[in-house]
């Protein structure tokens, strides 16, 4: 009785799932991640804008924080030994253009921080992202574009048009910087689709290490930089202890929202991840009034809102699809 009574024990037991290896924790962790990965980067914009307002030149602030994430690289190279160069030319050839791109795009991405605040530049790009990605996905990989995801892009255009009015409502602002508030976004969103194409290509398709991709993007950004901060700029590396502070919180944050997103990836399916990442525009809006005192117009509010629904109804189409699709799988 008691051997009986022992093996039924044990099957209930042996029965009992185990949490941490269920798809719903697993993807619970993949949001939180991701989440968590939005807010760093959310902290990177401000730490930009910031060192920005304490007269750094930007590729000066640019070289810097490229070499702080050049640095966390470090002990991961040490840990993880990949190799550090592509095994056929095919594999070398995409490595560069990797880290030609991904810098440019950086560029771009970062200086929209600069000539506006972070909140309003990320609802511009996280607006057009989408718009950019499907077209390149269009020309080059012959994908096509469903009516319902391209009435979701309307709709984060729409928000988009909203947001850029709203910046000429802001009074006092020189046509310059207008005009460059608005420009920089729009360029750091078209520039950041091919780049994210790239990566998916090199890392995906040819098998590259993350880790060596991110290697080659650091190490190429910190000399052009450095080199385009001597020839076009005046360095400052006199700083007071406020403006370290910010550099070095703009290269941890950065380099650690990069890591968060990477490793959310492998729980969550990337549309899950892009609605997740769309609270960036929200926290950095809240960061933008606690560091700097801005609160954003009226229309730029309401753009924003039609960006993150216009994400949310993408991202929704998406999974509908694909839950779909695997259930036709399934009974067939």
């Amino acid at each position: 009785m008691s051997s009986s009574g022992d093996s039924n024990e044990a099957e209930i037991v042996g029965s009992t799932p185990d949490v941490k290896k269920t798809p719903s924790f697993e993807a619970a962790k993949g949001v939180v991640l991701t989440l968590m990965s939005a807010i760093a980067i959310s902290f990177s914009a401000e730490f930009t804008a910031l060192i920005s307002k304490e007269g750094i030149p930007s590729f000066q602030i640019f070289f810097l924080k490229r070499s702080i994430e050049l640095l966390t690289l470090v002990p991961i190279l040490a840990f993880w030994r990949p190799k550090l160069y592509g095994e056929n030319r095919r594999q070398n050839f995409m490595l560069f253009l990797f880290a030609t791109v991904t810098n440019v795009s950086m560029v771009a991405y970062f200086l929209s921080f600069v000539y506006t605040v972070p909140g309003i530049a990320f609802g511009i790009i996280q607006g057009l992202m989408p718009f950019f990605v499907a077209c390149i996905g269009f020309l080059v990989l012959k994908e096509s574009l469903s009516l319902v995801d391209g009435f979701g892009m309307v709709i984060s255009v729409s928000g988009v048009v909203l947001v850029a009015v709203g910046n000429t409502q802001v009074g006092g602002l020189p046509t310059k910087l207008l005009v460059m508030s608005i420009v920089m976004p729009l360029l750091a969103s078209f520039a950041l689709a091919p780049d994210v194409v790239i990566m998916r290509y090199l890392t995906g398709t040819l098998g590259v290490p993350i880790v060596t991709a991110l290697l080659y993007q650091d190490t190429l950004g910190a000399v052009a930089c450095l080199g385009i901060t001597y020839a076009a700029e005046i360095p400052v590396w006199t700083m007071s202890w406020r403006t370290v502070l910010y550099v070095v919180g703009l290269g941890v944050s950065k380099s650690l929202g990069t890591f968060l997103l990477l490793a959310a990836l492998k729980f969550v399916k990337a549309y899950i991840s892009t609605t997740v990442r769309m609270f960036v525009i929200p926290i950095t809006l809240l960061l933008d009034y606690f560091f700097m005192q801005k609160i954003p117009h009226s229309f730029q509010v309401t753009g924003m809102v039609l960006v993150m629904l216009g994400i949310v109804f993408v991202s929704g189409h998406t999974w509908w699809r694909k839950h779909r699709q695997k259930e036709y799988n399934v009974s067939v």
